[in-house]
């Protein structure tokens, strides 16, 4: 099986609240191999071994999030208006729902090595997001894209925005499909 990866810029926020805890909170989290390698620096442009990421986001999760998923969305909502509005303005800036979540599927092929997105409109306000072939047991990591899409839909323009899981993945063997409202 290929190794699975993500870009640094995904990855090294999460590093970074991780070493700035002093507690130890995480280090039930890590082994020594693991904080070796959180050691190094971490650069935007890199890629990174998914695993490690995946690991790190979850205990991110537990230490800070509390494991409360209101609080994962309330991030996503957060890290896609900061990404949004420094890196990858053009995603928002036709206003056009469409458009946006194209780019969208483009800036997570830049992100991840692996899996796709599929995105189908229903209606002028409605679409299902579908990720296929991802990782299916990562739950905080939907939930925080949950928050991300909603953002990025509000800042199309589109208001009431509501989503929902069709399909979760961490507990069914299916890939994770989301529906979005907005008016």
């Amino acid at each position: 099986m290929k190794e699975k990866h993500v870009k640094g810029s995904m990855f090294i926020k999460i590093v970074i609240g991780i070493k700035a805890d002093k507690t130890g909170a995480y280090d039930k989290y890590f082994s020594k191999e693991d904080r070796d390698f959180l050691s190094q620096k971490i650069l935007s442009s890199g890629w990174y071994p998914y695993e490690i990421y995946k690991k790190c986001f979850n205990a991110l999760s537990q230490v800070e999030g509390k494991g409360n998923r209101a609080v994962w969305k309330q991030w996503g909502i957060i890290q896609g208006e900061e990404m949004i509005k420094s890196v990858y303005q053009s995603v928002v800036a036709e206003k056009d729902p469409k458009r946006a979540m194209e780019k969208l599927r483009i800036f997570f092929k830049l992100m991840y090595d692996h899996g796709t997105l599929g995105i189908d409109f229903l209606s002028d306000n409605e679409m299902e997001f579908t990720y296929i072939d991802f990782d299916h047991d990562f739950e905080v990591s939907y939930i925080v894209a949950e928050g991300w899409i909603t953002r990025i839909l509000e800042l199309c323009g589109c208001k009431d925005v509501k989503s929902n899981f069709i399909t979760k993945s961490w507990l069914e063997p299916k890939d994770t499909k989301l529906h979005f409202t907005w008016t």
